[in-house]
């Protein structure tokens, strides 16, 4: 968790006046993280401090971002959002604890002190940032616990009718569509990726020729099975029929703007050159409520999960004094 060369920088940065001792408590009953210096923002008279916020952010950005760092321009909109997860984890979290009564166990707190202690023994630290880094993270350690706890309880305690499956398979019929189906018919001159240019070149001549005769009648099929070197051709260039996102792009551009019987002319893949002719195509279809009963089930307490977890916050928020103090 800390073995990171910036760790010594964010144990500076955690330092607090009022740290004394090298033991932490229960961060929660305590409420050991209610800053009164330097505040950031406050929930309910408590205050959130800069230095939290700032390390929070930090630790983040180390997970979110490639350089560790929030793109340039979105360093604000960045800190905001960490400073309103950090609001909202203070709320559940005290709502978890002094109103639900939920409860870290004291092993996992014994154990997550044993943890620092260990990772913190070698640190050319007093006791008192000792205490202020363990306060730091303990406290994260217990929010993070009881939001976790209170949102399996949200979720476990919201369920669906019936009559709520039904009617959200009525308002999301695109989660309950199968997509355009097309039956593709492909003659590929293929070229080894290592080949020279001459054999592109020689590629691209014989798909010209199949294709100026397949305009001059030529049977598509006869013609993928005679030249085609994808393992279609056993079966007359037939793919069968192809979702979108099976084939690439270009394949399936092609096969869009043909019409059934139609064939594209010579274009150039990966593989070599190829013509697709699109034999048929079925269009989008809604499926009935029975074939998909089930996934329409789980889909409807999922989002319904979701919005009485959102709900919960956005309660939580609406009745809490909440001030920030950014600059």
């Amino acid at each position: 968790m800390f073995r990171h060369a910036v760790f010594t920088a964010f144990l500076l940065s955690l330092l607090s006046n009022h740290a004394t001792g090298n033991t932490v408590e229960n961060c929660i009953s305590k409420q050991l993280d209610n800053a009164n210096i330097d505040i950031s923002a406050a929930v309910n008279g408590a205050g959130i401090s800069e230095q939290e916020l700032i390390v929070t952010i930090q630790l983040e950005s180390r997970k979110r971002f490639y350089h560790a760092t929030a793109p340039e321009g979105q360093t604000l909109e960045f800190r905001d959002e960490i400073v309103d997860e950090l609001i909202n984890t203070r709320l559940l979290s005290n709502y978890a604890y002094f109103d639900q009564g939920i409860q870290v166990e004291d092993a996992a707190i014994r154990l997550k002190n044993l943890e620092l202690d260990e990772e913190l023994a070698d640190k050319d630290l007093s006791d008192g940032q000792i205490t202020t880094v363990k306060t730091y993270y303990i406290c994260s350690f217990e929010r993070e616990i009881l939001v976790a706890k209170l949102r399996k309880l949200i979720e476990d305690n919201t369920t669906v009718t019936p009559v709520d499956v039904q009617q959200y398979y009525r308002q999301h019929p695109e989660k309950f569509t199968s997509p355009i189906r097309n039956r593709i018919g492909l003659i590929l001159i293929g070229v080894h990726p290592t080949a020279a240019a001459e054999a592109w070149v020689e590629a691209k001549t014989k798909a010209d020729q199949l294709y100026f005769a397949l305009n001059e009648g030529a049977v598509f099929e006869q013609l993928a099975a005679e030249h085609s070197t994808d393992i279609s051709a056993r079966h007359g260039g037939d793919m069968g029929y192809q979702h979108q996102g099976m084939l690439g792009n270009s394949v399936e551009t092609a096969a869009e703007s043909l019409e059934p019987g139609q064939f594209s002319e010579p274009m150039y893949l990966l593989e070599g050159w190829a013509i697709v002719r699109l034999i048929e195509r079925e269009p989008a279809e809604l499926n009935p409520f029975e074939a998909v009963a089930e996934r329409a089930e789980g889909l409807t307490l999922r989002d319904a999960k979701e919005a009485a977890w959102n709900a919960l916050v956005t309660l939580l928020r609406d009745t809490a004094n909440i001030t920030y103090n950014l600059e």
